[in-house]
């Protein structure tokens, strides 16, 4: 795989990767980047989460969690570090616990989901 820091992990990429290998790291500050829409062009009221992460086989790119995997990463920090700064993300591995096709837009699309830390801490 590329190494390309523009490179977006999907969950097409990751639903061909073998379960063991369904984990990365944070590697930078998680931000929020503008996502234009055709009513808002500048992309300045719809912000999407941006996270620099390093894949299992060292490959780099942006993950853009949905808010059920952003919550559960919050979540898994809080248990573990006693706080729900996004900072403290970085260094932190997660683990793709589910992958599942969901209607996106009209059409059907893998959709990640953080489950736990890497390597497995817990049963989900």
């Amino acid at each position: 795989m590329v190494q390309s820091q523009n490179l977006a992990i999907t969950g097409e990429l990751i639903v061909s990767m073998p379960e063991s290998e369904r984990h990365f790291e944070v590697i930078d500050k998680p931000r929020y980047e503008a996502y234009p829409t055709q009513q808002d062009p500048s992309g300045e009221k719809n912000k999407k989460l941006a996270v620099l992460i390093k894949l299992s086989n060292e490959a780099q790119g942006i993950y853009y969690p949905n808010k059920t995997s952003a919550n559960r990463m919050t979540t898994l920090c809080l248990q573990k570090l006693g706080n729900t700064e996004m900072d403290n993300w970085v260094g932190q591995k997660f683990y793709w616990g589910n992958i599942l096709k969901q209607k996106i837009g009209s059409g059907l699309k893998d959709v990640l989901y953080v489950t736990d830390f890497w390597p497995v801490t817990s049963k989900s």
